[in-house]
């Protein structure tokens, strides 16, 4: 029996937290669409490390500034972003 390959068509991101504070965090959740996707691993990056770093799926300010979150999918050939704005603590 073949096994039918089903391609990542669509990656949509988003922040648990769309704004945080220097040093606090925001959960990052990534949606692989359609459903039946065979491979849904989804690799997250940041554009600006000075402004925020990802660990895991777990975005931490770090300067203010707006950062963009990125996940592509594992052949490279598909992305996501959200954006998350970090402020600096009063």
């Amino acid at each position: 029996m073949v096994r039918r390959v089903v391609t990542v068509k669509s990656i949509t991101l988003t922040a648990d937290k769309p704004s945080i504070s220097v040093g606090a965090t925001s959960t990052i959740t990534s949606t692989v669409l359609p459903d039946n996707t065979t491979d849904k691993t989804v690799l997250l990056s940041v554009d600006d490390p000075a402004v925020a770093t990802l660990t895991g799926n777990t975005l931490t300010g770090i300067s203010a500034g707006v950062v963009t979150v990125i996940g592509t999918d594992a052949t490279k050939q598909v992305t996501g972003t959200v954006k998350v704005t970090i402020t600096k603590t009063e």
